[in-house]
């Protein structure tokens, strides 16, 4: 399991994974936004150079009238299709956790509710996956960010991934 704790980053943060994920690989943001956040921006990405294949932009929207997250890809020949999903992720001024799953060829964002946990986004990238790193960029300040990577057999030899990532 690799964590990476980040006080107060500067954004965009760029950094690099110890080993490069692949299928049933968990990644666990924890964050919090500022009191008025605009965007920010979740890429996975094979290389951390700015023309790097992103093979998951995750991309949630605050200002518009309904909240809603953009989704997309972009390989060797550019963008994909973008799509977006109207889904509120995180709250203003408020303390927020993603868990992304990696699968053979998509991506999968959990969002838990007590006890239980349901998927809210689907995501099939168009690239083979193979992420070695990942990029926050916004147009706001993320507060504090924690990074947590771990596979599923992990988690499945772990019943609470809370305390893990902490």
């Amino acid at each position: 399991m690799n964590i990476l704790k980040l006080h107060r980053p500067m954004v965009p943060c760029t950094a690099k994974f110890d080993e490069e994920l692949h299928e049933e690989s968990i990644v666990v943001i924890k964050g919090k936004l500022t009191d008025d956040p605009l965007r920010f921006d979740v890429n996975f990405q094979r290389g951390d150079h700015p023309d790097a294949d992103i093979l998951f932009h995750f991309n949630p929207r605050f200002k518009e009238d309904l909240e809603k997250v953009v989704f997309n890809s972009r390989g060797p020949d550019g963008w994909g299709f973008q799509g977006e999903k109207y889904e509120k992720v995180a709250s203003r001024n408020s303390p927020f956790k993603l868990v992304f799953m990696v699968w053979n060829n998509s991506f999968q964002l959990v969002k838990e509710q007590n006890e239980t946990s349901e998927a809210k986004l689907n995501y099939t990238s168009r690239v083979k996956i193979a992420i070695s790193s990942f990029c926050i960029s916004s147009c706001l300040y993320l507060k504090n960010l924690l990074i947590c990577v771990m596979t599923l057999d992990f988690v499945s030899n772990n019943a609470d991934i809370d305390p893990l990532c902490t």
